[in-house]
């Protein structure tokens, strides 16, 4: 099943979802991208807040790995207050976190996405949800 999720209001170019993951292992970008989902990728690593938000994503999604969390926790606060004067939506996913890292995201605006082993349907549910979401809000501030 192909389908691509929403136009970006007065282009007939689609959202765009910027997906954060270190090495993307699970091969996440291709589930979303198979999903009809415009996506590309980076690392923390090799990019800025500032960087992130020139890409114009309609979604920011990022991986919670244990080994950072500390790191990926901070880094969504940061990226949060950026991000929500711009109306981003900020998916955070990952196998497992602590209660205090759920917390921490949440109250900075992100969602939090448990996915389990190697199946990743949750994390393109939510995707597409917030896609949805997004095209609803350009629709309605146009």
């Amino acid at each position: 099943m192909s389908q691509v999720f929403p136009f970006i209001v007065g282009t007939a170019e689609p959202a765009l979802v910027l997906l954060v993951s270190p090495a993307d292992r699970h091969r996440d970008a291709e589930r979303l991208a198979q999903a009809g989902i415009r996506v590309i990728t980076t690392s923390r690593v090799v990019e800025t807040t500032s960087q992130m938000l020139r890409a114009a994503p309609a979604v920011i999604v990022i991986e919670l790995l244990p080994a950072f969390a500390r790191e990926t926790v901070a880094f969504v606060a940061e990226l949060a207050n950026a991000a929500r004067p711009h109306g981003h939506a900020l998916l955070v996913y990952g196998a497992r976190a602590g209660d205090a890292d759920v917390t921490a995201m949440r109250s900075s605006g992100a969602q939090w996405v448990e996915v389990t082993g190697t199946d990743r349907t949750a994390l393109v549910n939510a995707v597409v949800q917030a896609l949805a979401e997004a095209g609803s809000r350009a629709r309605s501030s146009s």
